[in-house]
C-alpha cells in the first residue's frame, strides 16, 4: 500500500512516523486501498520590540523543529486546497512582473528604490539612478523593487501607509492589473524598523523580508482606509503581522498570506505575559487564508483571531491550513471570535506553558460561531484542542473536531490523579468547556492523561474517534478517562457512538463508569463502540516506520464507523457552499461514506 500525501508533515519529518504507524496498521487489513485534508487599535500602535540581532532568513528556508531524527520516506506534494477549505480568489502563486528588457533608463510603472544611493528627483528610478522613496499613493500597473534598508527615512517605530488603488486586471505596466512590491533581484533589500501599512487594493508583496522590528500590517484601524485583495508571500518577517479592520469602512477582505516565515515575536521567557502573536487577525477582517507558512517562536500565540467581545459575526470566513507552528506561548491557533472559521491540516507542536495560560494547540474563547478544526496534526501541550468559557450568544456556538491525530499531551504537573478526583477541566487531547453543540469525530488519540473531556452541558456526538493510552503523567498503574462528559446524560446531551477504545477501557458520563463496550453499548445513546488495545506506542515507533510489522490486527475497525454525511457534507457544504465538504481523511486520500466508514483519521478499504 503506497503512502499517500501528507505533506504539511514534511517541515517536522520524524513527526510523520505517527501517521506512517497508523496507515501501516491498516494497510495490514483485509481488502484493497480506496482511499482513505498584541493587537494595534490605531496605526501607532507597536508589538514588543524584537531582538535586532535576529538574522532574517529566506522565506524558502523554513525553520524547522529541533525534534527531527530520523527521514520520512518520500511524499508527493499535496493540494491543501483540495482538502475541506475553500480556493482563494486570487491567484496567489502567479509569478511577478518581469523587468523591463533595458531599464538603463526610467520606465514608467517600474519603480526602483534606493534609499542611500537614491534621488528624490527621479519620478521612477533605475538601478543605476534609484528613487529614494516609494510613493504613498499609486494606482493600477506599478511595479516597485527594493535595494538597501528601506524604513522612509523615519525613526524605529514609526510607520508608513501606502495607499494603493490598483485592479484586479491582466498587468500591464502603468496601466492595468496590481502593485507588485518586491526587493531587488540584483541586490539585498528589506523593510528595517518600521511597521508597512498596506491599504487599497489589488497589492501584492513578495520575496523581501522584515528585520529590525519592521512588520507588515494590512489594513488600517482609521476609518477610511480598508485593504481588498491583498497578497502577502514568500516573506520572512522577525515578528508579527496583523490583518486589521476595526469599522466597516476600513475593513480587510480577501487576504492570502502564503508561504512565509514569522518568528522571535518578543520575549518567550519574559515572566509577564506579552501576548506579542505571529500573525494576528483582527475585526472586519474576511475571507482571509493562512496558507503553508510556519509560525514560531514567540511570547504570544502563533495565530490569535480577532482578540475582542464585540463584532464577532464581522470577522468570518477565516481559513487556516498547511501551516507549521511550534515554540510559541499559551496557544499555536487560537480563535477569540469568528465566524466559519477552518483550522485544516496543520502541524501544531510544542507549545510553551506559562502561569497565567496553560499551553494549547487549537482552540477557542468568547464567541466562535462555526469552528471546523480538521485533520491536523498536534502535539506536546497540556490540550491538544481547547474550547474554553465562551460568551452567552442568541445563536447556537457550533464546534466540530475532526480527523486529527493528538498526542504526547502532559499533564500540568509531574502527575494527575488519583483518577477518582480527576475533573474533566484536567489536561486532555481535547477538553471543550462551552460552545453548544460538539460534533468529535474520527480522530486519533494517544499518550494522553485524558481523551475527550466535556465539561458543558452541551449536546456533544463523540463518534468514530480511536482513544488508545490515557496513562500519561498518572500515578502509578491508573489511567485517565477515556471519555469524560462530566455534567452530561446519555442519551439526552451526549451520544457515544462507534468508538475504538484501547486498554484498560474508562468512561465516565456524569456519575456512571464504563469499563467495557459491551456495557458501554447496553446504554441508550451508547452504540457499537468497540474494546481493543493499545497498538500504537513509543516502542514500536522505529520498527513501524521500517515496516517491521507482523501479525497486526485491525479489520474490526474497517467499515465500522458511523454514517459522518450529515456532517462531513451537509453540514459543512452548508457552512461552505463552494467545496464539496470534508472529502479526504489526513492523509489526501478519499473517504468512504454511508456505511462504509472506517474508525479514525485514515479511511482504508
Amino acid at each position: 500500500m503506497a503512502i499517500p500525501t501528507f505533506s504539511f508533515l514534511q517541515k517536522n519529518p520524524s513527526q510523520l512516523i505517527i501517521i506512517a504507524v497508523l496507515l501501516l496498521f491498516l494497510s495490514a487489513c483485509d481488502g484493497s486501498d480506496s482511499s482513505v485534508v498584541a493587537t494595534p487599535t490605531s496605526d501607532k500602535t507597536e508589538s514588543t520590540p524584537t531582538n535586532d540581532k535576529t538574522e532574517s532568513t529566506p522565506a524558502s528556508d523554513k525553520a524547522e523543529s529541533t525534534s527531527v531524527t530520523s527521514e520520512p520516506p518520500v511524499i508527493a506534494g499535496n493540494n491543501a486546497l483540495a482538502v475541506a477549505i475553500p480556493s482563494p480568489t486570487l491567484d496567489y502563486k502567479q509569478p511577478k512582473p518581469a523587468r523591463p528588457a533595458d531599464w538603463s533608463n526610467e520606465v514608467a510603472g517600474y519603480y526602483y528604490i534606493d534609499m542611500v544611493n537614491g534621488s528624490n528627483e527621479m519620478a521612477f528610478g533605475t538601478p543605476s539612478s534609484p528613487r529614494k522613496y516609494m510613493p504613498k499613493q499609486l494606482t493600477a500597473g506599478a511595479y516597485i523593487e527594493i535595494s538597501g534598508d528601506y524604513d522612509h527615512g523615519l525613526k524605529p517605530g514609526n510607520y508608513v501607509k501606502l495607499d494603493y488603488q490598483a485592479n484586479d486586471e491582466v498587468w500591464i505596466a502603468d496601466i492595468s492589473g496590481p502593485v507588485w512590491i518586491t526587493k531587488a533581484q540584483d541586490k539585498p533589500g528589506e523593510f528595517v524598523k518600521i511597521k508597512v501599512i498596506l491599504t487599497g487594493k489589488n497589492i501584492y508583496l513578495t520575496d523581501i523580508n522584515f528585520t529590525q522590528g519592521a512588520k507588515p500590517q494590512i489594513g488600517s484601524a482609521s476609518n477610511g482606509y480598508p485593504a481588498k485583495n491583498i497578497i502577502i508571500r514568500n516573506i520572512d518577517v522577525t515578528g508579527g503581522i496583523s490583518v486589521n479592520g476595526e469599522s466597516a469602512d476600513s475593513a480587510s477582505d480577501n487576504v492570502v498570506i502564503y508561504n512565509s516565515t514569522f518568528h522571535d515575536s518578543g520575549d518567550v521567557n519574559a515572566d509577564y505575559d506579552q501576548d506579542a502573536h505571529l500573525v494576528t487577525i483582527n475585526a472586519f477582517s474576511s475571507n482571509v487564508w493562512l496558507l503553508g507558512n510556519t509560525l514560531h517562536t514567540a511570547s504570544g500565540a502563533g495565530l490569535q483571531i480577532h482578540g475582542g467581545f464585540n463584532n464577532s459575526h464581522n470577522t468570518h470566513s477565516i481559513y487556516v491550513s498547511e501551516n507549521e507552528v511550534y515554540n510559541v506561548r499559551q496557544s499555536g491557533l487560537w480563535v477569540k471570535s469568528g465566524k466559519n472559521i477552518i483550522i485544516a491540516n496543520n502541524h501544531v507542536h510544542d507549545i510553551i506553558d506559562t502561569p497565567w495560560s496553560v499551553s494549547k494547540g487549537i482552540g477557542a474563547q468568547y464567541e466562535p460561531d462555526g469552528l471546523w478544526i480538521i485533520n491536523n496534526y498536534i502535539h506536546g501541550m497540556k490540550y491538544g484542542v481547547r474550547v474554553a468559557s465562551t460568551s452567552a450568544t442568541k445563536w447556537r456556538q457550533k464546534v466540530y473536531v475532526i480527523g486529527n491525530v493528538i498526542h504526547d499531551i502532559n499533564a500540568l504537573d509531574s502527575e494527575v490523579g488519583p483518577t477518582a478526583s480527576t475533573s474533566s477541566w484536567q489536561p486532555a487531547a481535547i477538553h471543550l468547556a462551552s460552545m453548544h453543540e460538539h460534533y468529535i469525530y474520527n480522530n486519533l488519540i494517544f499518550d494522553a492523561p485524558n481523551g475527550i473531556n466535556i465539561s458543558a452541558p452541551s449536546s456533544t456526538v463523540i463518534a468514530n474517534n480511536i482513544i488508545l493510552d490515557v496513562s500519561e503523567s498518572h500515578q502509578d498503574g491508573e489511567t485517565g478517562y477515556h471519555i469524560l462528559a462530566e455534567i452530561q446524560d446519555l442519551n439526552e446531551e451526549v451520544f457515544i457512538e462507534n468508538n475504538y477504545f484501547g486498554s484498560n477501557m474508562n468512561v465516565r458520563v456524569r456519575h456512571q463508569l464504563f469499563d467495557s463496550a459491551a456495557y458501554l453499548n447496553d446504554s441508550l445513546g451508547a452504540n457499537e463502540n468497540l474494546l481493543g488495545y493499545n497498538f500504537i506506542n513509543e516502542s514500536n515507533l522505529s520498527d513501524l516506520f521500517k515496516k517491521d510489522i507482523a501479525n497486526i490486527e485491525l479489520s474490526q475497525i474497517q467499515d465500522r464507523g458511523k454514517d459522518i454525511q450529515d456532517v462531513f457534507i451537509h453540514a459543512f457544504t452548508l457552512a461552505f457552499p463552494t467545496t464539496s465538504g470534508i472529502s479526504h481523511d489526513i492523509l489526501g486520500s478519499l473517504r468512504d461514506f454511508g456505511s462504509a466508514v472506517d474508525i479514525g483519521p485514515v479511511e482504508v478499504e
